[in-house]
């Protein structure tokens, strides 16, 4: 494994960590609070790395939703690959979002 590799897995790592911690801090204090100040003080970082990886707090508010809603809607999908029955798979798909919902309450 080369330098560029490790560079790129460490890049992931850290934009990880970045989308964690926003959600970590949206869930104590809700996302109206969220800056970038108080989520570069919360990583131990400068602000000027987190731009590195995001724009702005819309792009990290952004990038969260659709993580959330695209691990929603693979369950989803799955059950439409999986069940030939439109009524059985309709009837699965809203226990399934309501599942979710309740396990997800802050999304």
């Amino acid at each position: 494994m080369g330098i560029n590799e490790r560079r790129a897995r460490e890049k992931e790592v850290l934009r990880r960590s970045i989308l964690n911690a926003a959600s970590e801090l949206i869930l104590e204090e809700g996302y109206q609070s969220l800056s970038i100040r108080k989520l570069a003080e919360w990583i131990e970082y400068s602000r000027s790395t987190i731009y590195l990886y995001f724009q702005d707090k819309a792009d990290i508010l952004s990038t969260i939703c659709q993580e959330a809603f695209a691990a929603l809607s693979e369950k989803l999908d799955h059950i439409h690959a999986e069940e030939p029955d439109p009524r059985t798979a309709l009837r699965q798909g809203l226990h399934c979002y309501m599942e979710w919902g309740l396990t997800h309450p802050n999304h």
